[in-house]
């Protein structure tokens, strides 16, 4: 009996513990930080999404896209900068390479997403879901908070 009751607790013990050890060292295979979108005005049809993508997987990862209830469509933009007329245009990017263990940050003036006619009143301090789409199949779902404009200006 004695025997019986101590496997019993030794076999708790040990998947407990191998939990706790699981939990301890994974990481995060994409890590997302600074999500936000800058707050603009309800008739505004087009908004940015901003953040910092880290690669933490062995391999690269090409990022394809986004998706959000909160918008009719998410598309990926690069603000380019014409030096001779410093005339600035946005082009869309249909996939944006990132190398194992590297940072790809989307700023303004730089990558960034394009959410385009919003479906509902994008509020200050809101969250809004969106989900980033990886060629291989991999998605990511980050919640961008939504910034006061005058932390927008601030922050450039």
């Amino acid at each position: 009996m004695w025997f019986v009751i101590s496997n019993r607790f030794f076999s708790v013990g040990l998947i407990l513990f191998s939990g706790m050890l699981t939990s301890c060292s994974v990481q995060d295979d994409i890590a997302v930080d600074n999500a936000w979108i800058p707050e603009a005005p309800p008739s505004v049809s087009a908004l940015a999404g901003y953040l910092d993508i880290t690669n933490h997987f062995s391999n690269t990862m090409t990022l394809s896209g986004a998706e959000s209830a909160f918008f009719k469509e998410v598309v990926l933009h690069q603000t380019v900068v014409d030096r001779e007329t410093d005339f600035a245009r946005m082009i869309e990017q249909s996939t944006v390479t990132i190398q194992a263990g590297q940072t790809l940050k989307l700023n303004p003036g730089g990558y960034h997403l394009m959410l385009l006619n919003p479906r509902q009143m994008i509020n200050t301090e809101r969250l809004i879901p969106i989900i980033l789409l990886f060629e291989n199949g991999y998605q990511k779902k980050v919640e961008f908070k939504v910034r006061p404009f005058r932390l927008h200006l601030e922050a450039n």
